[in-house]
């Protein structure tokens, strides 16, 4: 049964109630939008194949949609570009989510925010380990943890924001 704009407004609305920095939840109601269908190019398919796609999010030209078909159902949530000077389309592959939140944190809208961090790995697991600074921008997250790796080759770090934000 295809979903309708109730439906994901709901879906969208039970992620964001599980997000306990407000930073964040602001972030995501400033920029959501009225769910609205627009049918976007499927380039792994047929030439001129095209999947309706529900525009979300939208955040200077980028987006984030829902579609049941192509990387849906496993992935419905994806990331995409919204140029006039370029056609629709649903864009590669691993910008795909299972989840909204995924997508939110993987997009553009998300690297504005001051929530990101430096974690070490733990190299024997490759799971999360400690967060090794405060919380920072995106981009300066992304210096220190460069800055780190060279000051320390053998310790693995990557940034992320912290967990259960």
């Amino acid at each position: 049964m295809p979903v309708d704009p109730v439906q994901l407004k709901r879906l969208i609305e039970a992620e964001v109630a599980t997000v306990r920095d407000r930073r964040i939840v602001e972030q995501i109601q400033c920029l959501l939008v009225e769910p609205s269908l627009t049918m976007r190019g499927w380039d792994y398919g047929n030439e001129d194949q095209e999947y309706p796609c529900w525009t979300v999010l939208s955040d200077a030209g980028h987006g984030i949609v829902f579609c049941e078909h192509g990387f849906g159902p496993r992935t419905p949530w994806g990331l995409i570009e919204d140029k006039a000077d370029r056609p629709a389309t649903m864009g590669m592959d691993t910008g795909w989510f299972s989840n909204f939140l995924d997508a939110f944190f993987e997009s553009g809208a998300a690297s504005s925010l001051p929530i990101w961090q430096v974690f070490q790995i733990d190299t024997d697991e490759w799971v999360l380990g400690k967060s090794v600074t405060e919380e920072l921008s995106w981009d300066a997250a992304r210096r220190r943890c460069e800055a780190l790796r060279a000051e320390n080759p053998a310790l693995n770090y990557v940034v992320h924001q912290p967990q259960n934000p």
